[in-house]
C-alpha cells in the first residue's frame, strides 16, 4: 500500500500536506503510521475544524428560511441575537488578529454574518414586544450602521483589548442565551427557533472543545466554548421539553368584535378544553389572500400550515348562497373559519390568519358603540393578530375611539398591503395607525394631511386620490401637498388624483414603473412654458374625468406617449374649437402603432345646450386614421356630430381593420350621409367588428339583399339611434340576409324601427320553421 500512497497525484499530496502538515501528512499517509497519535488527534482536530466551518456556514440558514417564509419572528430574544452576534464577531476577530489556524475559528466569521441578517430580520418583522412598527426604518439603519462599525472597531482595537474583550465573551454568551431561555420558559414555546440551528450548535460546541485543546490551547477560547455547550444543551433541553406547545398561543377572549350570543352558545360546548379565538369585527370573506404562517417548517416536511391555508381559502370560497345574501354568506363564512380555529391546534394558525387577513368597517351600525377603548390585555390580544391583516376598508372614524391608547403615530398593522380610507374626516388623526412599510395599494376618499407620509413609508405601487370637494377646484395648500406627495413616490404603476401642477406632472412623465394615469374631477392650469416635454415611455392607460378640457389639451400637446393603448376621456364642457384642438393633441401622441381605445364623451360641446349648430361637425375621424391598431372607439358628443360619410367610413375601415366596437353619435347630421351600400362596403373591411352605432339613411335605400352575397357574421349588435325608415319590410330583410347575428337593431324611434325588429322577428322565426322541416321525398 505504501507504493500506492507514496506515489499520489501532485494535487492530492499538496492538499494534504495543507491540512496536516508534511510531518504528518508523510507519517500517516504515506508510510501509514496509524499508531502516531500526535498525528492521529492533529488530523482529527483538523477534519472537525473544516467540517465544522463548514456546516457554520450553513447552521442559521434554516432559522433564516423560517423567518422569511413565515414573515414573523415570533419567540426569537433580540437581545440574545445581539449579545451573541456581538460575542461571535469577537471571538472571530480575536483569532484572526492571533493568527490562529482558520479552521478552529472559521465558522464565527459565517455565524457573524448569519446572526446580523437575523437581528435585521427581527427588527422588520417586530414581535409584540417591538410593535413600533412606525420606526423600524430609522432602526435598521440604525443597526446597520452599528454593525459596520462594531466591524471597524474590532479590526483596528489593539491586541490587549481585544484579549479582554475575549474574556468578555464568557457573560456575554451567558447573557446571550438567557434571555432565549427565559423566553422560552415564559412561553412555554420555542416559537420560531430552528431545532436544526440548536442541535448543530451542541455538536458545534463540543467539537470545537476538541479542536480548540488540540491546535490553539488558549483556555479563554476554550472556557467560551465550554459555556456555549452548556447553555445550549439547555436550549436542546426545552425544544424537547415544548417542542408539543410549540404551535400555542394563549388567546384570551376580548370585547374586539367577538361572535354573537347566539353564536357564542353554539360554541360553548366546544371551547372546553380548546384554544379561544378573537374574531375581529364584521371581516369579510379572503378571496385571494395568502398569507402562509409558514411556522416550523423546518421541523415538518410538509409545509402543513400553508396546505391549511390553501384548503381553507378555498372551503371560503365553496359557501354557496344566493348572490344577494352577501352579508350572510360572510357571517356563515366566518363561522367555519372560527370553528376550524378552535378545532385543533394544527388548524388554529391558518383559519386565524383568513379570519384576520381582510377588515371591512361597512357603514351598518356600529358594533364598538359604548365599548370602552381597549384594555391593557385587550391591546396585547389584539397587536397579536394585527400582524395578520393584509387588507382593510375603512369608511367611518366610529370605532376609532377604542385605539385611543395607542399613540397617533403608531403602526398598528404592520404586514397591511391594502388600505382603502372613506373616513368623512378630512383631518382624521388616525390615518397614521394604517401606513404600513409594506403598504402597496391605497384609496383615499380625500386628499388628507398624511398625504405626505405614504410615500416615504412604504413603496406604493398603485395610489388613488379622491376629491370629498366634488367639483370644485383644488386650493393652493391641496395642490401643493398633492404634488409633493406625487413626487416622494418613485415606484408607482398605477395612480389616480385630482389634476397636478407641473413640477408633479414632470415627475410623472419620467416615472419607467408607471403604468396606467387617472385624473378627474376639479382643474389645475398647466402652463405650456413651464411645462417641459414628458415622455412618458411606458403608460399604456390614460384617462381624464374632468369638467373642462384645456388641462387634457395642454397635457397632451407636451407629452408623447409612445406605448398608450387606452385613451378615455369624460368632460363636462367643451366648446368646438376645444374639442378640435384635443383631436389634433391626441393624433400627434407617438402611439400609432399601439393605441386600441379611444373613448371620448362630451356631456356639452359648448356650454349652451339649448344652441345648436348643423353646419359644424367634428373631424376626429380623419385626425384617426392613422392609429391602426385601433379596437374601440367611441365619440358621443351632445351638440355637435362627427363627421362621416361613406367614403370616409370606407377608407376608416381600411385603416382599422382589428375594430370590435365603434359608436359615434352623428345623428344631428341630417340627412344622414351613410347609406347601406357605404355601411356594408366598410363592413366587408372589418369582420371583427361586434358592435356598431351610426346614423344610417334608412330611407333611401341603394342595395338589394337578394342580389347581394356578402354577410357580416361577426356584428352582433346594431344601434342606428335617430335613423328614419319608411320601408319597413325592405330594412328588415336587409338586416336579416347581411347581419345574420343581429337579433334586434337598436334604436331611438320607438315607432318605425319597432316594426322593423317585429318583421325581423317573423323573418328569423320563419327561416328555422324551414330548416327544421324534413326534406321531401325523391
Amino acid at each position: 500500500m505504501t507504493a500506492i500512497t507514496q506515489n499520489l497525484p501532485r494535487f492530492i499530496s499538496d492538499l494534504g500536506i495543507s491540512i496536516i502538515g508534511e510531518k504528518c501528512y508523510s507519517s500517516l499517509v504515506e508510510n501509514l503510521n496509524v499508531g502516531d497519535v500526535d498525528c492521529l488527534k492533529y488530523s482529527l482536530s483538523k477534519g472537525l475544524g473544516i467540517g465544522i466551518v463548514v456546516g457554520g456556514s450553513v447552521m442559521k440558514v434554516p432559522q433564516l428560511l423560517l423567518i422569511l417564509s413565515g414573515r414573523s419572528a415570533r419567540g426569537l430574544s433580540l437581545p440574545a441575537y445581539v449579545l451573541e452576534t456581538l460575542a461571535y464577531a469577537i471571538t472571530a476577530a480575536y483569532s484572526y488578529r492571533n493568527e490562529f489556524p482558520f479552521s478552529t475559528y472559521g465558522e464565527n466569521l459565517f455565524l457573524t454574518i448569519q446572526n446580523t441578517i437575523i437581528t435585521l430580520l427581527i427588527i422588520y418583522f417586530p414581535t409584540p414586544s417591538l410593535r413600533n412598527a412606525q420606526a423600524i426604518g430609522p432602526q435598521l439603519a440604525i443597526a446597520s450602521a452599528a454593525s459596520v462599525a462594531s466591524v471597524v472597531a474590532l479590526y483596528i482595537l489593539p491586541k490587549d483589548i481585544l484579549s479582554l474583550l475575549q474574556m468578555a465573551t464568557l457573560p456575554l454568551s451567558l447573557f446571550s442565551k438567557l434571555p432565549q431561555i427565559m423566553q422560552n420558559s415564559q412561553a412555554q414555546s420555542t416559537g420560531q427557533l430552528s431545532a436544526f440551528a440548536v442541535v448543530s450548535q451542541i455538536v458545534g460546541c463540543l467539537a470545537r472543545l476538541f479542536t480548540t485543546a488540540t491546535e490553539v490551547g488558549d483556555l479563554i477560547v476554550t472556557a467560551g466554548f465550554a459555556l456555549a455547550l452548556i447553555l445550549n444543551l439547555v436550549l436542546g433541553a426545552q425544544m424537547w421539553m415544548y417542542w408539543e406547545n410549540d404551535q400555542k398561543e394563549d388567546f384570551g377572549k376580548t370585547q374586539i368584535g367577538s361572535l354573537s350570543e347566539k353564536e357564542k352558545e353554539d360554541w360553548e360546548s366546544e371551547r372546553q378544553g380548546r384554544v379561544d379565538v378573537v374574531v375581529t369585527p364584521k371581516s369579510p370573506v379572503p378571496r385571494h389572500t395568502a398569507s402562509p404562517s409558514g411556522r416550523k417548517w423546518a421541523r415538518k416536511a410538509l409545509l402543513v400550515p400553508e396546505i391549511l391555508l390553501d384548503i381553507f381559502a378555498h372551503v371560503n370560497e365553496s359557501v354557496d348562497l344566493p348572490s344577494d345574501d352577501s352579508s350572510c354568506e360572510r357571517s356563515l363564512a366566518r363561522q367555519s373559519l372560527a370553528s376550524l380555529a378552535t378545532t385543533c391546534k394544527t388548524f388554529h394558525e391558518p383559519a386565524m390568519d383568513l379570519l384576520w387577513a381582510n377588515i371591512d368597517d361597512d357603514a351598518g351600525p356600529s358594533w364598538s358603540e359604548g365599548v370602552e377603548p381597549l384594555s391593557e390585555h385587550e391591546t396585547c390580544q389584539f397587536l397579536r393578530h394585527a400582524v395578520r391583516v393584509r387588507s382593510i376598508d375603512i369608511s367611518s372614524d366610529r370605532n376609532f375611539h377604542l385605539l385611543t391608547v395607542f399613540p397617533t403615530e403608531t403602526c398598528m398593522f404592520p404586514m397591511l398591503q391594502s388600505l382603502v380610507w372613506q373616513a368623512e374626516d378630512p383631518n382624521n388623526i388616525y390615518l397614521h395607525f394604517f401606513l404600513s412599510h409594506t403598504l402597496r395599494f391605497g384609496y383615499l376618499s380625500a386628499i388628507h394631511p398624511a398625504l405626505k407620509s405614504i410615500g416615504t413609508r412604504a413603496p406604493l405601487e398603485a395610489l388613488t386620490i379622491g376629491d370629498a370637494g366634488g367639483a370644485e377646484d383644488l386650493t393652493v395648500d391641496e395642490s401643493f401637498l398633492l404634488a409633493e406627495t406625487i413626487r416622494s413616490c418613485t415606484q408607482l404603476r398605477h395612480l389616480g388624483c385630482p389634476p397636478l401642477e407641473w413640477e408633479a406632472w414632470n415627475h410623472l412623465s419620467n416615472l419607467p414603473t408607471l403604468l396606467e394615469l387617472e385624473i378627474s374631477s376639479g382643474s389645475w392650469p398647466l402652463d405650456r412654458h413651464d411645462l417641459k416635454f414628458a415622455p412618458f415611455l411606458n403608460v399604456t392607460i390614460l384617462n381624464f374625468y374632468v369638467q373642462t378640457a384645456p388641462y387634457t389639451i395642454t397635457a397632451l400637446q407636451r407629452s408623447e406617449f409612445p406605448s398608450l393603448q387606452q385613451f378615455e376621456m369624460h368632460v363636462q364642457v367643451m366648446p368646438f374649437a376645444q374639442a378640435e384642438q384635443l383631436f389634433c393633441a391626441l393624433s400627434q401622441c407617438n402611439a400609432y402603432h399601439t393605441l386600441e381605445y379611444i373613448v371620448i364623451f362630451c356631456f356639452d360641446s359648448d356650454g349652451e345646450s339649448d344652441e345648436e349648430q348643423p353646419d359644424k361637425s367634428f373631424t376626429a375621424i380623419s385626425r384617426f386614421l392613422h392609429f391602426t391598431q385601433l379596437r374601440t372607439l367611441g365619440l358621443v358628443f351632445e351638440n355637435y356630430p362627427v363627421y362621416l360619410d361613406n367614403d370616409l367610413l370606407l377608407q376608416a375601415m381600411s385603416s382599422w381593420r382589428h375594430i370590435r366596437y365603434m359608436t359615434l353619435a352623428n345623428h344631428q347630421l341630417r340627412p344622414p350621409p351613410i347609406t347601406f351600400r357605404g355601411l356594408f362596403d366598410g363592413l366587408r373591411l372589418c369582420p371583427d367588428l361586434d358592435s356598431l352605432q351610426l346614423h344610417v339613411d334608412a330611407v333611401n335605400i341603394d342595395i338589394d339583399p337578394e342580389t347581394e352575397s356578402f354577410q357580416h357574421t361577426s356584428l352582433q349588435k346594431f344601434n342606428v339611434g335617430f335613423s328614419n325608415v319608411e320601408d319597413v319590410e325592405a330594412a328588415a330583410r336587409i338586416i336579416f340576409t347581411m347581419l345574420p347575428g343581429v337579433e334586434q337593431v337598436r334604436h331611438a324611434d320607438e315607432n318605425e324601427w319597432d316594426k322593423v325588429n317585429k318583421h325581423l322577428e317573423y323573418l328569423k322565426s320563419s327561416a328555422a320553421l324551414r330548416h327544421q322541416e324534413p326534406a321531401p321525398d325523391t
